[in-house]
């Protein structure tokens, strides 16, 4: 019986390291979510996103840190807005820049 025990205890160990293994390591979001997000970001033609970077902090949840450059810029809740809410974002960083250079795109 030490041996079954043994046995069911070492795949229960295996089968939690590979479900938490993608939080405990910091993993970034699948590149879909990332899309949607800079699609919904980018929405208005005058914004752009300099910097994204998504890390899964649990099953189905995501923190977001989002740097963007715009010539006329909307507020960090603005922007906040504009994701979409059914992708599990708890935790949103997002930094604004206004991009001085009026005829050119900003990047």
């Amino acid at each position: 019986m030490g041996i079954v025990g043994a046995i069911l205890v070492a795949r229960w160990s295996y089968s939690l390291l590979t479900s938490t293994g993608a939080v405990l390591l910091d993993h970034q979001a699948p590149a879909t979510l990332r899309e949607q997000l800079q699609t919904a970001v980018e929405a208005d033609g005058d914004s752009r996103v300099t910097d994204l970077h998504v890390w899964s902090i649990g099953p189905d949840i995501y923190s977001a840190q989002i740097a963007i450059v715009a010539h006329q810029p909307l507020s960090p809740d603005q922007y906040k807005a504009l994701l979409p809410t059914s992708i599990g974002l708890v935790h949103i960083a997002i930094e604004v820049n206004t991009c001085v250079d009026s005829g050119q795109a900003c990047a």
